[in-house]
C-alpha cells in the first residue's frame, strides 16, 4: 500500500488487486478516506481564521 499525491494536493492510496481483495475492504478505504479529510480539514481550519469548538 502506498499514496501519490495528486495535483490538487490530496492524496490517492495506491493498493494492489490481491491487497483490495484479502487485506483491505472498501469499509475499510472508506473510513480511511474519513479520517484523511477531517485531519486535512483540521490542518487548515486554523488558516483559515476558524476555530473547532467539538
Amino acid at each position: 500500500m502506498g499514496f501519490k499525491q495528486q495535483k490538487d494536493g490530496q492524496f490517492e492510496a495506491i493498493i494492489s488487486s490481491y491487497d483490495r481483495a484479502y487485506r483491505y475492504s472498501r469499509q475499510w478505504l472508506n473510513e480511511l478516506t474519513q479520517r484523511y479529510g477531517y485531519h486535512a480539514l483540521m490542518a487548515t481550519v486554523p488558516e483559515q481564521g476558524f476555530a473547532v469548538e467539538e
